[in-house]
């Protein structure tokens, strides 16, 4: 229930939690929709923004790791309103080859 943290009322957005979304004891890994990879690292503090955390960038949009990671708001907008950056996706780190406890250390 970490990512949902609403079970059971309606009409209302998910909250992406750092650890354990997915039930395997992991943080929530994800892919943006500028193809760079992010570690989810906590809740947004607005709560209009509750589907948009704060997340670790631990890639580029080529795959490039990057270490340590650029800490990010995804609630974050240009300056046309739009977002700068959406998950797409949740994924799986060891497919990218993606130590997540490095990024914790």
């Amino acid at each position: 229930m970490d990512q949902a943290g609403t079970a059971g009322r309606r009409n209302e957005l998910p909250r992406w939690s750092a650890w354990d979304a997915s039930g395997d004891g992991r943080p929530t890994f994800v892919v943006l929709d500028t193809f760079e990879l992010a570690i989810i690292h906590s809740a947004n503090a607005n709560p209009e923004m509750v589907s948009r955390p704060n997340a670790l960038v631990v890639s580029d949009d080529l795959g490039n790791v990057r270490h340590p990671g650029d800490l990010v708001d995804l609630a974050e907008q240009d300056e046309t309103g739009n977002f700068k950056r959406t998950i797409i996706k949740t994924g799986d780190p060891d497919r990218y080859g993606i130590r997540v406890g490095d990024y914790f250390l």
